[in-house]
This record gives C-alpha cells, structure tokens and sequence, in this order.
C-alpha cells in the first residue's frame, strides 16, 4: 500500500539512482554504502548507476574541487560528490537529495553523546583534564577521543563547538603559529555558538544542538558542498527534506521522537520501516567516508608531502611547522588517524594557491599525475 506512494510507482519508467564507493589504498575495494544501494535499488526497480572513487581521482580532482568551492572547506566528501554528480549529470539535469535528515531528526551520534553531559559535568575538572592528558598519549581512537574532550568541556557552546571540530582549541593553540594567534586576539569559534545559541527559548539541549546544526553545519557544509559540486557538474540538486513545512515539523516534534533513548532518528526510521528492508533501517550509519587515511600513507604520500612540505609550512607563516611534521609523522607510523586534519590543511593550502596566489584563474581540469605504488 505505501509502495504505491513512491516515486517508482508514481513514473512510468525506472527512478534513476546514484551512488558511490571506494577503493581502499591497495587497490581493493573498501567497505562502503553500495551493498545497501543496491538493495534499495533491487526493492524500487530502479536504473541504478554507481561510480567507484580511488586514491588517483582523489589526486587529480582536489585541485578542481578547491577552485569549485571558492573557499577552504575541510570535508573529504567533496570529491566523490563531485563525481557522483558528473555520473548523474550524464543522465539527468536534476536528483534530489537527503541532507536534512540528520539535522532535523537526530541523524549524528554527538546528539546522543550529548546526553551523557551530565554526568560528565560532576566529575572534578582535574580528573577531567587528567583523562584527556592520557587520551592524548593512547594510539587511534580517535573518534573517542573528540567525545570525551567535547564531554570534558563544562560551558554549552564549548561542548558542541567540539563534537565535531577539525582541530580544538587546545590542537589549534599548537598548530597555529605565534603570528596569527596574535592576530585573532582571542577570536573563538565557540563564540560564534553562543552568539546563535543566546536567547534561544528551547531550554533542551537536544533542541538546542539541533538548532545550531541547521544555523552552521547544514548551511555552511553540507548545503553549500552539494550546491558547488553539483554546478560544478551542471546539474541541479534539491533537497525536499528541508521544505519549509517538513521543517517546521520537525523542529515542534517533542525531541524523544528524534531521539528516543540512544535510538537516534526515532520517527525517521519508524516511518522509513514501512518501504525500506530492515537491513537498511538497522544498519550502522556510514556517511561519505573515503579511505584517506590508507591513501595518506599509501599511494597518496607523496602529494601529501609535497603540500605540506616543511619549506612550504615556513613560507606561509600560518601554521608551526612542528606541529604539523609530528601530525604527518603520527599518521604514517599509524599511531593515530589524523587523515580529516590533514585533508583540512591540505584544503587551505590549495585554497590560497587559487585566491590568494591567483595560479588559477579557470577551473583545473584532470591531469596525469605521479602516484606512490606499495
């Protein structure tokens, strides 16, 4: 009966689909959403397409998606969004997209995270600091490690400025040089929170994380990254999730609807349970993960370095050099994941060759390129 509801039923030909994966930094393919895409596809009947994402697209497109974006965005996703909407404009001049769901329904793991503030909050400050000295000497996890600094943090702006920081304050106090801490003057982030989070009248703070997603992280990067790399690819992208009317449901919705316990997208999932299979439904969410940290260390290296070359570092001024060697040393003996901070910095780097050096003055295309084999 809901099936009848559908796009698929609703068209008289298949509903085009689109998706992508990756390949890992030896060749093999990594583990990624297609499995799941493929089902969905079998479920709808739908002409569905796929394009797989490695380490020499990574090389040769982060030139072209710096330029699209127009300005230094630290999200990995950029470039398989740029090919998967190459991919769909060769059949299609417009897809739609889920963005929103997560900002609106509870989608992230921070907003469960969150609800162990509390009792993060009475433990002692120098226990707190103490278990965050010894986070920073333990190997990977780092995942963990950015929860348990944002539960470490007593003030409301601080905690959810870092569940989802490219580098922290403290980080950010050693990788930036003297000059440009000078500089800010004691600018923060954290202070761009609590400018949206003041006079707020939702009082929980699930209400609250959620309203500050949709005012900075949806519109700054995920609206914003969709948009330029689908023009990039002249094709138009839309996002009926975030319908005015769709959202000012859901931002009326008691918050144990979007997240009931640690069950996150309560409602989502109840409704999505009567078209979708259960492996889709249960399924761990994954996002738009490349293997960058294989690639780093791997076939990869070499353009790596190259970008954040010591020499390079020194010249620009922005960064202390030391700290940005002990991160790429970090990341190569696999003590620890620093791919996300790397790509940032990496991002920055090819953001100033185009609009600050002027190198470029029309978009890059593909070129060949040398890559690292194991």
């Amino acid at each position: 009966v809901y099936k009848r509801q559908m796009m698929s039923r609703l068209l008289n030909e298949p509903v085009k689909t689109f998706s992508v994966g990756f390949e890992g930094g030896d060749g093999e393919e990594k583990t990624d959403e297609l499995p799941y895409a493929r089902m969905v596809a079998k479920e709808f009947g739908t002409d569905h397409h796929e394009i797989c994402v490695g380490a020499r697209d990574f090389i040769e497109l982060a030139d072209k998606v710096s330029w699209h974006l127009d300005q230094p965005l630290a999200d990995q996703a950029t470039i398989p969004a740029l090919m998967l909407s190459e991919l769909a404009a060769r059949h299609v001049k417009m897809v739609l997209s889920g963005e929103g769901g997560d900002e609106l329904f509870a989608g992230y793991a921070r907003y469960a995270g969150e609800r162990a503030s509390p009792l993060f909050r009475r433990i002692p400050g120098p226990v707190r600091s103490a278990a965050l000295a010894m986070s920073g000497a333990l190997p990977r996890l780092r995942r963990a490690k950015i929860a348990l600094y944002a539960l470490c943090q007593a003030n409301e702006a601080a905690r959810f400025t870092n569940w989802f920081p490219l580098f922290n304050r403290d980080m950010k106090a050693s990788l930036l040089s003297g000059t440009v801490r000078e500089q800010l003057e004691g600018a923060s982030t954290e202070q761009v929170f609590e400018n949206h989070l003041a006079g707020r009248r939702a009082s929980e703070p699930l209400s609250r994380m959620l309203y500050v997603d949709t005012k900075l992280w949806l519109p700054d990067l995920l609206l914003l990254r969709g948009d330029k790399m689908s023009m990039a690819a002249s094709l138009e992208a839309r996002v009926p999730l975030l319908d005015h009317k769709l959202v000012e449901f859901a931002a009326g919705l008691p918050g144990d609807l979007k997240l009931k316990r640690f069950r996150r997208k309560y409602l989502l999932k109840k409704v999505a349970a009567r078209y979708l299979p259960a492996a889709i439904i249960e399924r761990k969410k994954q996002g738009f993960p490349m293997p960058l940290a294989a690639w780093f260390r791997g076939p990869a290296r070499p353009f790596v370095r190259d970008l954040l070359s010591t020499e390079l570092i020194r010249r620009r001024g922005l960064f202390d050099v030391r700290y940005v060697r002990k991160l790429l040393d970090e990341h190569d003996s696999g003590f620890a994941d620093h791919a996300t901070l790397i790509w940032g910095l990496i991002s920055l780097e090819l953001w100033q060759r185009h609009y600050i050096d002027g190198t470029t003055k029309t978009a890059p295309t593909r070129r060949p390129v040398a890559v690292a084999h194991r």
